[in-house]
C-alpha cells in the first residue's frame, strides 16, 4: 500500500520503518540459520533521513547498541546527498559516530562528488547505477572508467554493487573486476 507513494516524504518514513520492523523480526532467525557468516541486509533509507532531524534522531536511537545493526547496511541515494548537501554536512557526524554502515547507492560513473561523501559515513559499500551494468551488455569490454572506478573502491576497502547485469557475457566479463557483488535479471534467472 505504501508504495505508490515512495516520492512523499512521511509515507516513505513510514515504508522504510516497516522495512526496518522486517529486518528485526527475521533478524533472529536468519542469526540461527547462518551462524558463522550471517548474511547481510541492504536497506535503503528515503531523503526523510536528511530532512528531519527529529525522525533521524528516533531511528539511530533505536538503532543504539543493538547488536543485529553490524548486518545491516543502510543506503542512501548519491542524488539526495547531492541535492541536501548542506543538511548532509549537518547530519553526518551524527551518523557517523553511530557507526552504522553506510552505502551510496544509485552511483554514475560520472558522479564526481562520489570520493567526497565516502569518508563523511562509515561507507562500506557503493552500489552502482542499473544503467551501468545494462550498458555493459552491449559493449565488447568492461569500461576503463569502471575498472578504475571498482580497483579505486577496492583499494579503500568498499564493496562494490553492479546492478542491472542482464546476460552472461556480462556476467563474466564483471566476474574478473574487483566488483565485489553482481546483481541482475540473469542472475535472478540462474538462481531459480
Amino acid at each position: 500500500a505504501l508504495l505508490p507513494h515512495l516520492s512523499h516524504a512521511k509515507k516513505r518514513i513510514q515504508l522504510d520503518h516497516w522495512n526496518l520492523q522486517q529486518v528485526l523480526q527475521h533478524q533472529p532467525s536468519l542469526l540461527e540459520k547462518y551462524p558463522s557468516r550471517p548474511p547481510q541486509i541492504l536497506l535503503g533509507l528515503g531523503e526523510w533521513l536528511w530532512l528531519s532531524q527529529k525522525a533521524r534522531s528516533q531511528l539511530l536511537t533505536q538503532l543504539q547498541h543493538q547488536e543485529w545493526v553490524k548486518h545491516i547496511i543502510f543506503a542512501v541515494s548519491y542524488h539526495d546527498l547531492i541535492t541536501h548537501w548542506s543538511k548532509v554536512q549537518l547530519a553526518a557526524p551524527e551518523i557517523k559516530a553511530s557507526n552504522l554502515n553506510i552505502a551510496i547507492d544509485e552511483v554514475m560513473l560520472d558522479s564526481p562528488r562520489l570520493m567526497e561523501f565516502l569518508p563523511l559515513f562509515n561507507c562500506v559499500m557503493v552500489r552502482l547505477e542499473r544503467e551501468i551494468g545494462e550498458q555493459i551488455a552491449h559493449s565488447e569490454a568492461i569500461p576503463p572508467a569502471l575498472n578504475q572506478l571498482l580497483t579505486k573502491l577496492r583499494q579503500l576497502n568498499i564493496a562494490v554493487i553492479v546492478d542491472g547485469i542482464t546476460d552472461i557475457a556480462s556476467m563474466n566479463r564483471l566476474s574478473g573486476t574487483d566488483a565485489s557483488y553482481l546483481h541482475g535479471s540473469i542472475l535472478e534467472r540462474l538462481s531459480q
